[in-house]
């Protein structure tokens, strides 16, 4: 595998999920500063161009992608808009980040915001979805915060087959522990692995079940 970078996807990952536990601070309005292609029956689909592909969401919810950084201040307004998005501000920040689209919804339960985050990871040429299933769940199962058994299948999507994983991550910061059910998918492309991340609390997973299914569904390679 080389060139790829298992534990530091799962380190921004880990990080994207904590920093959630306090979007319930501040407020948020309908702006976005990500590009949108169209919305059409209450979702809206975003095009992060720097990173090859497009993703849907619902309309309502609140969105950041690395594009907003590589335009100068535009990111800071977007932040200001959208104050739950700010603690994604750091992971962004830097030329080498995996993370490329954040996606929340406005609607805080708990102190926690129902989110998708997507990583890119650069790996070699040669690597298949095979490897990166391999190393991926190799690396979840050795997180001492996972709860819990890893359910994990190949499923077909539009853009290609893909691992289906979920289970469930124990999250402490700021001196407050919550469980929280993780769903990620993960897809291999010409050297890239693309890893779709949707959390929500274990309450909400089913209502949230649709909703995730459908985004991950309309995730398109450009």
């Amino acid at each position: 595998m080389g060139q790829c970078t298992f534990g530091l996807v799962l380190r921004y990952l880990l990080y994207a999920l904590a920093v959630l536990l306090l979007a319930g601070c501040g407020g948020a309005d309908d702006s976005t500063g990500v590009e949108t292609r169209a919305t059409s029956a209450g979702t809206t689909t975003y095009d992060v161009a720097s990173a090859g592909f497009t993703i849907a969401v619902p309309e309502s919810w609140r969105t950041i992608s690395a594009d907003e950084f590589a335009q100068g201040g535009k990111w800071e307004s977007v932040i200001t808009e959208t104050p739950a998005l700010a603690p994604y501000a750091q992971a962004f920040q830097g030329s080498d980040s995996v993370l490329k689209f954040a996606a929340v919804d406005p609607r805080v339960q708990d102190d926690f915001a129902t989110n998708l985050n997507v990583i890119v990871e650069e790996l070699s040429a040669d690597a298949t979805l095979d490897d990166y299933e391999q190393a991926f769940i190799s690396q979840l199962q050795g997180l001492p915060n996972v709860v819990g058994a890893i359910d994990r299948q190949r499923v077909e999507l539009p853009a290609g087959p893909a691992l289906r994983a979920s289970y469930k991550l124990r999250l402490l910061t700021a001196g407050q522990t919550l469980t929280v059910s993780v769903l990620q998918y993960a897809l291999v492309d010409e050297g890239r692995a693309f890893i779709l991340t949707y959390t929500t609390l274990p309450a909400t997973a089913t209502a949230y079940e649709g909703t995730f299914t459908r985004s991950a569904e309309s995730f398109r390679l450009t």
